[in-house]
């Protein structure tokens, strides 16, 4: 593969509107408010209010039944990878306060320290979506004393069913399942979801007498 020139890599349009408005956000902070764009990250555990789960454990394939194919290990010795029975799982639920949930990205952007909160301690860098200058309509739930869970999922991206189910809903799942205990509940969601994830929700919310669905549009 050709490798960028340092021109071509740092002059196009990306960039340049990356650092555009990076200047013009440390020049005028009322922009922070105004745009979605955030360009640092902060480690959910370190906001948590409150901490309802951390449990980290490791587990054996086998011990699920699972394991490589013979033709599985010969693709990864092939590629030169190297692979494990064992997997590390991580299950944790936090709580935290004073935080904006972006529309547009889905970001959760803490309003002391005006980062986007991570759920993983080693990420350093933003995904694009999180650093696109959206001008944001500021909207207030009219719960705000009530736990809210974020099923918004990246813009353009939250119909997709791997990510719908593999990045949101088995973690609402997980709460439900393990940790709820009858408190009032808002899921945050878009208002243009396929029917599928409707109705998926739809269940949820008809089992669960105090879960209640909040959809926004995708600048709010």
């Amino acid at each position: 593969m050709r490798k960028k020139s340092f021109v071509s890599k740092h002059l196009n349009g990306r960039f340049l509107r990356y650092h555009v408005f990076n200047a013009l956000r440390s020049v005028l902070p009322f922009l922070r408010c105004k745009l979605n764009f955030y360009t640092q990250h902060i480690y959910v555990k370190n906001l948590a209010h409150q901490v309802l789960a951390d449990d980290c454990k490791d587990i054996k394939l086998s011990a699920l039944g699972i394991d490589f194919t013979k033709q599985q290990q010969d693709y990864f010795a092939k590629a030169g990878e190297q692979y494990s029975n064992q997997f590390t799982q991580q299950q944790s639920c936090f709580v935290i306060n004073n935080v904006t949930l972006l529309g547009h990205s889905g970001c959760v952007i803490d309003n002391a320290s005006y980062k986007a909160v991570t759920l993983n301690k080693n990420q350093t860098t933003v995904q694009w979506n999180q650093a696109k200058p959206k001008k944001l309509q500021n909207i207030i739930s009219p719960h705000v004393n009530t736990m809210h869970i974020n099923m918004l999922g990246q813009r353009a991206g939250h119909k997709h069913f791997y990510h719908f189910f593999a990045d949101l809903f088995i973690n609402l799942w997980f709460y439900l399942s393990n940790i709820y205990q009858g408190n009032k509940l808002i899921i945050v969601l878009r208002n243009d979801l396929n029917q599928i994830q409707k109705d998926l929700l739809k269940k949820n919310n008809l089992r669960i007498i105090n879960l209640e669905l909040f959809q926004i549009l995708y600048q709010e």
